[in-house]
């Protein structure tokens, strides 16, 4: 026995699984207007071109669509679609996807069952679930304990707690390149993301060195080109650089932000900013230089945004 979910729509059919396709994965495999499909003498003109049976296949299971005539179409009311993704960043980009033009009925977060649990309906009014991850479960994989290990000495660093709090739904990642070099073993601590944002921000920590950087979702996700380099500002003190640090994680965090990205000739600068009660206020850093193979924009600037993880109240 095998379960699928069939969705209708009211002549959206069509888009709505390109959009699926887009933020799922998988692969559509049918598209099957009524106009081509057996159906089409009895069909009314107007309905021809809708869609009377498509199907994205996503691994192993199956998501079928058609589209209905308008005085039978009933918005989908009574039932979730649940996607229960193992990698947590994963859930995040595909709850931020969903979110597109739709409405976070429950932002993701952690549970009693999960350490990612979001509920959205989407621009197509298809209401999904997100799942991932389990609860209270101890940090395993060992990125995370070597770098939990390395903090461990340092019991009253204001880095250290802050980094403490946000475990385990997190993620930590070495840093292999040991880019910039630095004196010891480094980590990237990505932060969560919330629903509709379009980049990640990312900590950089360990043997010294303390960055910010940012990085697009997507095709791009493996190269930033936002980042402020703390530890070649030349703070007379680690404790104000690490005041410093933290002041801009708050921002980052508890704002909105955007960054923005200006096409020059032969490469591009990037700026971020943060909204204040004041307005959009820049914050420091500098643009990476691999970023010379940023997105290619047909404008000359474009703006990327991402609402504020713990908006402020």
């Amino acid at each position: 026995m095998k379960l699928s979910v069939h969705l209708t729509f009211n002549g959206q059919c069509e888009a709505a699984f390109r959009f699926y396709e887009r933020c799922l994965g998988g692969k559509i495999v049918t598209m099957l207007t009524y106009g081509n499909s057996p159906m089409a003498a009895q069909t009314p003109i107007e309905l021809r071109e809708k869609i009377v049976h498509a199907t994205l296949i996503l691994g192993d299971n199956t998501l079928a669509g058609v589209d209905i005539v308008d005085k039978e179409y009933d918005p989908a009311k009574g039932f979730f679609v649940l996607l229960d993704i193992n990698d947590p960043r994963e859930a995040e980009r595909v709850f931020g996807a969903l979110s597109e033009n739709g409405t976070v009925q429950m932002p993701l977060q952690e549970t009693f069952w999960a350490t990612h649990f979001g509920v959205v309906v989407d621009q197509f009014g298809t209401p999904w679930e997100i799942n991932s991850g389990r609860a209270g479960s101890e940090v395993k994989d060992d990125s995370s304990r070597r770098f939990l290990t390395s903090l461990d000495p340092h019991p009253d660093d204001t880095i250290a707690a802050f980094v403490k709090r946000l475990l385990p739904s997190v993620i930590v990642e070495p840093d292999a390149k040991a880019e910039p070099v630095t004196d010891g073993p480094s980590y990237h601590i990505h932060l969560p993301l919330p629903a509709g944002a379009e980049y990640r921000f990312t900590l950089w920590l360990g043997g010294g060195e303390k960055q910010i950087t940012a990085s697009l979702l997507g095709a791009h996700e493996a190269t930033y080109f936002w980042h402020m380099p703390f530890e070649q500002a030349g703070f007379p003190s680690k404790e104000q650089l690490n005041k410093a640090f933290l002041d801009a994680v708050n921002l980052i965090v508890h704002h909105n932000t955007r960054i923005e990205q200006i096409r020059g000739l032969f490469s591009n600068a990037f700026k971020c900013e943060y909204e204040s009660a004041d307005g959009w206020k820049r914050m420091a850093g500098v643009s990476a230089l691999r970023w010379i193979n940023a997105p290619k924009i047909a404008e000359r600037k474009r703006l990327y945004r991402s609402p504020a993880l713990f908006p402020s109240t």
